[in-house]
């Protein structure tokens, strides 16, 4: 496999920077279509970027083509508009794993976002997909509202990001929250399964929609994701389950699955409720319903 050919990444605008003595460097532009409805850079595009930067020091550094495992990633700043930089630094290797600590910063060199990403061998006997087909659609205006949020399911979830993505909401209370994305072509990996990134992007936005149900935002501190296997059939379909709402901290429990409803990835989100963005929810669930 050619390092590069990634077309999430390319979609991202990620780009090889440097070889260093530890890894590399790579470098992307935060443009409006990478943020989410708050006006800063998407979770997902940190974490895709992190993780496309660390399967590319395997492959120039060290000649292995390797795969996402398991990821643990922590929010420290907010990313916004501009030049985006992500540097990789080898921490453990053997024959057959890798693990990189990954920091991503902005153009002002401000330390926004880290992680711990461990690799391991790819399967390269599985052939590449190439079919994508949409199976995932907004709701009729004959679809009855949900009664919690007056909203009709499915929709697409707010934000430029998200528009790009596809990423659906599926349905939603106050314990239980579901979202979705099809596999596109520019959604998935190099053999045509859904990038890691993307399965993220899901769980990220759907820990995002089940703590604005309690009436704040909240923005994400930290996540842990393991991978199980890839996801070659669509729809990824994630389903959020509330663990602990806090004052301070809100803990939420994600599992992935494909269109087979084969699990594919489980993982952990610590986010921080946010209660002055309170105007800015509603505002946005305001123009949901319009």
């Amino acid at each position: 496999m050619e390092y590069r050919t990634d077309p999430f990444a390319a979609q991202l605008g990620i780009a090889f920077s440097r070889q260093t003595d530890t890894g590399i460097i790579t470098t992307a532009v935060i443009s409006e279509k990478h943020l989410n409805p708050y006006k800063i850079a998407h979770g997902g595009v940190a974490y895709t970027l992190g993780c496309v930067t660390a399967q590319w020091s395997a492959a120039v550094c060290r000649d292995r083509e390797m795969e996402v495992s398991a990821v643990s990633s922590q929010y420290l700043a907010p990313l916004g508009l501009g030049p985006a930089e992500c540097e990789s630094r080898l921490l453990f290797a053997d024959k057959g794993h890798c693990t990189y600590e990954v920091s991503v910063r902005d153009g002002n060199g401000r330390l926004c976002f880290s992680q711990l990403v461990m690799l391991q061998p790819r399967e390269t006997e599985k052939t590449v997909n190439r079919n994508f087909p949409r199976t995932i659609f907004p709701a009729s205006e004959d679809v009855l509202p949900n009664p919690i949020t007056g909203l009709r399911f499915p929709m697409q979830s707010p934000g430029p990001f998200c528009d790009m993505t596809q990423i659906y909401i599926l349905d939603c209370g106050l314990d239980i929250t579901t979202v979705g994305a099809d596999i596109l072509p520019k959604t998935s990996d190099d053999r045509g399964a859904a990038h890691c990134g993307l399965v993220y992007t899901c769980c990220d936005t759907g820990v995002g929609v089940a703590s604005s149900l309690r009436g704040s935002l909240a923005v994400t501190v930290s996540s842990a994701m393991k991978y199980f296997r890839p996801a070659e059939v669509g729809p990824v379909r994630v389903t959020v389950q509330s663990v602990r709402a806090g004052h301070t901290i809100l803990y939420y429990l994600v599992t992935a699955e494909d269109g087979t409803g084969t699990p594919v990835a489980a993982g952990q989100f610590c986010l921080h409720p946010k209660q002055e963005l309170n105007g800015l929810a509603e505002e946005i669930m305001n123009e949901c319903k319009s």
